[in-house]
């Protein structure tokens, strides 16, 4: 604001005027109300005749104040920031000269406030979720120093949890991200009014929030939790559709757990995902067992990534025989990892790390190599393996590049698309990304065998069987292992092989290990058996010499006239 004197030079009374509240509400000012509303200058000539001063008319008067000018300043945008104000101590309009000198002194005000609206924008985009509005990992980091500090010098209690939505790929992919975001924003509001006032809540990346609770025990935390879960759990509307979600929590406790932000953070985020594991909906505290497993984990991810680089990896081969005794009908690839120091370590094991340590694209192109190239191998040596058998992760059929890589393969190896067989699971033959059907397809007209493990186990469909190119279906072990105890499961194999045999495709069925299991399955006409009965997984080299001695039974066999016995079990246990 500034006034003119008698002499008709300007002085300086206050600083320019405020930004425009945030909610909207206009300057008290007349004149700024009018030249925000209007959108162009106002010149009030006679403060004492203006009737939009009559609220404010004697104080402006005492001042000795006459006449004012106000000009709104606007951005580059057109948006209005601010005003600049004169106030004369003379009735009347403004003169030229004071006309032009407001015109300059616009534009350098503008300058200065798109310059604070641009510092306070970046500020909010370095320390604030863009989306909830709520703190980022750096600034849950700068409020939480206070809260710690009070924590230490009182003694008193603090929780700290991490929480995450479970499933929210899933919700994302069916519903879309805009029912995403509309579930995490809403996730965000209600944190806020459960946590309370001193609470610290953050969100840390995607669905991953932190919630920083002073003055709370852990009997008082684990009723936070349950109101949480509860919270998370009820129906959320967003939209037009209602969305059911559920978290899992993880929580660590000052001091007990940690002192320091980044080991109560570590801890928390481990409970978190011991609760996950176990199925989510839950919370879990934090123990040391816990941070002990996180440690194996570690070193356990290390070697991996050591031995899938450096040849510590194995195939070993199951054989899969024709259930009419007419000989070999190819070999699953199992993969195996032996240790130097840790010895053997289970599939079950290592694989679900390898997808959460980002390996699996790179084990399976390990596998799908190395199986290629034993098959030619053993082609080139004269032995008859017609098909091998693959496993792949539900994630590598979601990579657009697969197909080719599959196609190159056989080209380098000079193999027979016919000769490799992907073993899809039943999650892939669900999934909604539209790559996989793509790959699925693209798969088959390149000639490529698709099997369908663990038939029966999951939620698979025949319209599913039906849509996609499927060749076989391998019917799971479980209920091979309850033939001659439960007819339920005898009833359902006997299904599965009717369906394989009306739709076409083949049925192997695993896990086939007494001899009543593989009379059964053969009297039923089950095509393909696969089992300990004939076989466990073997070494390439082993396999070779498992694959002699069939050959020798099957000759003596034959010598000897048996009827329809081909590869007899007795021979096949190896």
């Amino acid at each position: 604001m500034t006034r003119r004197g008698i002499d008709g030079h300007l002085s300086t009374l206050a600083a320019p005027a405020p930004l425009l509240p945030a909610d909207g509400a206009a300057w008290e000012h007349p004149a700024c109300q009018q030249a925000v509303r209007r959108g162009r200058p106002v010149e009030v000539a006679d403060i004492a005749a203006d009737p939009a001063f009559d609220g404010r008319r004697d104080a402006l008067l005492a001042s000795g104040l006459r006449a004012c000018w106000s000009n709104p300043i606007r951005a580059t945008s057109g948006q209005v920031l601010g005003t600049l104000s004169f106030h004369c101590h003379q009735a009347g309009p403004p003169s030229p000269r004071h006309r032009r000198l407001a015109e300059l002194c616009l534009h350098l005000c503008a300058l200065a406030l798109e310059r604070e609206q641009a510092r306070s924008r970046m500020h909010r985009l370095a320390f604030y979720d863009v989306l909830t509005g709520l703190p980022n990992r750096v600034m849950f980091t700068a409020l939480s120093e206070q809260p710690l500090l009070q924590a230490e010098q009182q003694g008193a209690p603090m929780a700290l949890l991490y929480l995450t939505l479970d499933r929210f790929k899933r919700i994302n992919e069916s519903q879309g991200h805009a029912a995403g975001d509309g579930l995490l924003r809403d996730l965000a509001r209600r944190l806020h009014d459960i946590a309370g006032a001193e609470a610290v809540v953050a969100r840390q990346v995607a669905d991953e929030f932190t919630v920083l609770v002073p003055h709370c025990a852990q009997h008082q935390v684990a009723t936070l939790c349950e109101e949480l879960l509860a919270m998370i759990a009820a129906p959320t509307v967003v939209g037009s559709m209602t969305l059911h979600a559920s978290a899992s929590i993880g929580v660590a406790m000052y001091p007990d757990d940690g002192r320091a932000l980044d080991t109560l953070l570590r801890h928390a985020d481990l409970a978190m995902r011991r609760a996950k594991d176990e199925g989510g909906g839950r919370f879990r505290f934090f123990s040391a067992d816990m941070n002990r497993l996180a440690q194996e984990r570690l070193l356990l991810e290390a070697t991996l990534r050591d031995s899938l680089r450096h040849g510590g990896l194995r195939l070993h081969y199951q054989p899969q025989v024709q259930g009419d005794g007419s000989g070999l009908y190819g070999v699953e690839a199992l993969l195996r990892w032996r240790h130097p120091h840790l010895g053997d370590i289970p599939p079950a094991r290592f694989v679900p790390l390898a997808e959460e340590c980002g390996l699996m694209t790179e084990l399976s192109r390990w596998v799908l190599e190395e199986a290629c190239r034993q098959q030619a191998d053993w082609r080139r040596r004269g032995l008859e393996v017609p098909r091998i058998a693959v496993n792949l992760s539900a994630s590598t059929f979601e990579l657009p590049a697969l197909v080719e890589q599959v196609r190159r393969l056989l080209e380098r190896h000079q193999l027979a698309p016919g000769a490799l067989v992907l073993e899809i699971t039943e999650s892939v033959m669900l999934s909604e990304q539209p790559q996989v059907p793509t790959n699925l397809h693209a798969l088959h007209a390149l000639g490529v065998q698709l099997s369908l493990d663990d038939f029966g186990t999951g939620y698979s469909s025949l319209s599913h069987l039906h849509r996609l190119p499927i060749s076989e279906m391998k019917l799971d072990r479980s209920f091979i292992s309850e033939i001659g105890h439960d007819p339920t499961a005898s009833a359902l194999i006997l299904s599965v092989l009717r369906i394989g045999e009306s739709l076409g495709k083949h049925v192997v069925a695993e896990g086939v290990e007494t001899e009543a299991q593989r009379r059964f399955l053969i009297d039923n006409g089950s095509p393909v058996l696969q089992g300990y009965l004939f076989s466990p997984a073997l070494s390439a080299d082993d396999f070779e010499q498992w694959l002699g001695r069939q050959a020798f039974a099957a000759t003596a066999a034959q010598v000897r006239g048996s009827p329809r016995t081909g590869f007899p079990g007795e021979a096949f246990r190896g």
